[in-house]
């Protein structure tokens, strides 16, 4: 991934690539119950404690999530509105291409002072790539793969010419996935 980023902004002196393979699906308590316990809900307390800390103290670019992930953070402000990216994507790509980004809009989480939550318009705070298996490319996996931007993102521009090119080197994406994949042995594959 630093390698990649690299490439594309041979001028930047430091790239800082941060995974967190956190699974929610294993930690959520089923539904109705409110409640986890035991190894689970320490797992979850670990894992909301990365993120917060992450979105909080830190000014991160670019985040590439799962669609738990995403559905978690995005209402909470977590995501920058990426409206006229997308706007300026659609008028870039081809359409075959463009059929395969799904916008995702959430609807901001406004809560009144009674702690009741307050209606907002949904806001596009992330780009649902999966089709094109950008992350593979890169070798990483995902059921889903969500791209957005850190609503406290310090180099706005970069990180979206970023996203824009690696959304347009999707064929690229593919091609290092296959090439990866030919590695393997049989069994893992």
């Amino acid at each position: 991934m630093e390698d990649y980023i690299l490439d594309q902004f041979p001028d930047f002196d430091e790239i800082e690539v941060l995974i967190l393979p956190m699974d929610l699906r294993a930690i959520d308590s089923p539904a109705g119950t409110g409640e986890t316990n035991g190894a689970s809900g320490q797992y979850l307390y670990e894992y909301m404690m990365k993120m917060l800390t992450l979105m909080v103290g830190d000014s991160y670019e670019v985040y590439v999530c799962d669609q738990l992930v995403f559905d978690r953070y995005a209402p909470q402000g977590a995501f920058a509105d990426l409206t006229t990216f997308y706007t300026d994507l659609q008028n870039q790509l081809p359409a075959d291409v463009l059929a395969k980004i799904k916008p995702l809009y959430r609807a901001p989480d406004n809560g009144d002072e009674e702690g009741q939550a307050a209606e907002s318009e949904p806001v596009l705070f992330g780009l649902d790539v999966s089709e094109l298996r950008l992350a593979q490319g890169l070798g990483f996996y995902s059921d889903t793969q969500i791209l957005t931007l850190g609503v406290k993102a310090s180099a706005v521009d970069e990180a979206a010419a970023f996203l824009e090119n690696w959304i347009k080197d999707y064929q690229e994406m593919n091609t290092r996935q296959s090439e990866f994949e030919a590695t393997l042995p049989t069994e893992s594959k």
